[in-house]
């Protein structure tokens, strides 16, 4: 792993193209001093492996194909997936692309024998464990937590509402993320208990330079063709060959960081040409494999 060094993070706000941070404690919620929207047009280096103290880190994926990694594994990071991290784990998004479009908050959990806002000890209880039970990744299978969130920072930069009105929209807007999180996290468990189509996603996951057949994955599971796919992106949130190619994506932007030529990744990984896989990579991306490459070489500011 290439950050040995594990920081605590400090809190940043801001309001810029592209990028806004919001302090929702300061809008009248809590319990959530980081609410983020990226939306894809600007390029920042990769940050360094890191934890959030007593926070719970809330990533969902609209646009993109990349990864996070914690110093035991790491985690394909695809349109439709959260990620979590828990308040003492470091964790970092491997790379930051142009073209990423991510939703963003941090929570702060309660201690045991204390509340969130407004709730009694039960509720607020059950909210607490299922935050920090949360899988490190899911998929988000319904529009509910897309929803969420633009209701979120639609309430935010609606600073003309009265502010009462505004102060409880915020609040029920962010209950409404964290209650979608806990909903699709449960609903992911369940549809990945599915042996066959959890042995295909492992076998993309791990070795994505093979080659699939649909056909054959679906009559090893059981399945007509059309219940697999349906069955697979239900899993996934991407159909069989999407998937497969996001973790070629995946697997190529590792071997570009040990200096693999543009030209071998793409023989490697089974792609036409050099040409196409740049398309891909880019598509992917928000960035070509010459510039990704070139934005590993380059000092971090």
């Amino acid at each position: 792993m290439r950050n040995a060094c594990v920081r605590h993070e400090e809190l940043k706000w801001c309001d810029e193209p592209g990028r806004l941070v919001v302090d929702l404690r300061k809008e009248g919620v809590p319990y959530i001093p980081v609410a983020s929207r990226r939306t894809g047009k600007i390029r920042t280096s990769p940050p360094d492996m890191h934890v959030h103290p007593g926070l719970v880190e809330i990533c969902y994926c609209v646009r993109g194909s990349l990864a996070f990694e914690t110093p035991e594994r790491e985690y394909s990071f695809l349109p439709g997936t959260v990620f979590t991290s828990r308040p003492d784990e470091p964790h970092r998004m491997k790379s930051n692309p142009k073209g990423l479009f991510v939703y963003r908050i941090l929570v702060e959990v309660p201690p045991r024998g204390e509340c969130f806002d407004v709730m009694d000890e039960k509720d607020s209880a059950y909210l607490a464990k299922s935050i920090i039970e949360l899988p490190r990744r899911f998929v988000a299978n319904t529009p509910a937590l897309r929803k969420a969130f633009d209701a979120l920072f639609v309430a935010y930069e609606a600073k003309e509402m009265p502010a009462p009105r505004r102060r409880m929209e915020l609040k029920s807007r962010s209950l409404d993320i964290l209650l979608a999180c806990i909903d699709a996290a449960s609903h992911s468990t369940v549809l990945r208990s599915n042996p066959a189509v959890r042995d295909c996603l492992q076998l993309m996951e791990t070795s994505p330079q093979d080659e699939y057949d649909i056909d054959d994955m679906a009559k090893r599971a059981g399945m007509s063709r059309g219940n697999f796919i349906r069955a697979f992106k239900e899993a996934s949130g991407l159909p069989p060959v999407a998937f497969l190619r996001s973790q070629r994506i995946r697997l190529a932007a590792k071997m570009l960081e040990k200096g693999t030529s543009v030209a071998a990744v793409a023989l490697k990984l089974k792609f036409c040409s050099a040409q196409y896989f740049a398309t891909v990579f880019k598509s992917e991306t928000g960035i070509s494999p010459k510039a990704y490459s070139k934005n590993l070489k380059s000092p971090k500011s």
